[in-house]
């Protein structure tokens, strides 16, 4: 809910925001967040966007926001301690025929990959305890976005040898800053990681 145009309801708090293009009527883009007495968040956003004359489905802007998610479910069910089980779900819908554009620089907008042509809906479900995201949400959140990536048409072969754990390490590096990775002194690492991930191999 990056706004402060947020709202209550009797149950509820959320926010609806829908940007305008100039002084068009047409709305750009839409999101919709809430947060509700029963322990549910939601977020819902136009999954395609328009950023340098290339339309498409940004699968780095999509592994931002499922990073954010998680991130913020993991904090909230903490604070309010609970730590039970969660029920993790990501949907997609009328997504065939849509193109797809691949993390590779800042950002990850270059790389164009492949047409949609799966199925016109992904639903993707995970059961997790709290506790889980705690120690391992990284996985967590590789395994949702490798099913996405399936799901959305790529080969196996293809989807296993594309680097989500560096785009994922990216994704932090872009929103928390960099600091020196304090074991080995030579990689970039963001600042809510402790070690690189070479590092954490070789403590495994």
């Amino acid at each position: 809910m990056d706004t402060d145009r947020i709202k209550t309801a009797s149950d509820s708090i959320y926010a609806y925001i829908s940007p305008k293009k100039d002084d068009s009527p047409t709305v750009v883009k839409e999101r919709y967040g809430e947060i509700n007495v029963w322990g549910q968040i939601s977020h819902f956003e136009e999954a395609i966007h328009d950023w340098d004359s290339i339309q498409g489905v940004w699968l780095g802007y999509e592994l931002r926001n499922l990073y954010l998610m998680v991130k913020f479910a993991t904090n909230f069910y903490c604070n309010v301690g609970y730590w039970g089980i969660v029920k993790f779900m990501v949907k997609v819908e009328n997504c065939r025929g849509v193109r797809l554009i691949a993390p590779r620089s800042t950002y990850g907008f270059s790389d164009e990959l492949a047409i949609m042509e799966l199925d016109s809906d992904i639903n993707i479900d995970r059961h997790c305890p709290v506790m889980g995201l705690v120690s391992s949400y990284n996985d967590f959140i590789e395994d949702i976005f490798k099913e996405y990536i399936w799901a959305i048409g790529l080969s196996v072969h293809r989807v296993n040898s594309m680097p989500i754990g560096f785009w994922l390490d990216m994704v932090k590096r872009n929103l928390h800053g960099t600091v020196q990775c304090p074991k080995c002194k030579k990689r970039e690492i963001s600042r809510i990681d402790e070690l690189c991930r070479e590092c954490e191999k070789s403590i495994a």
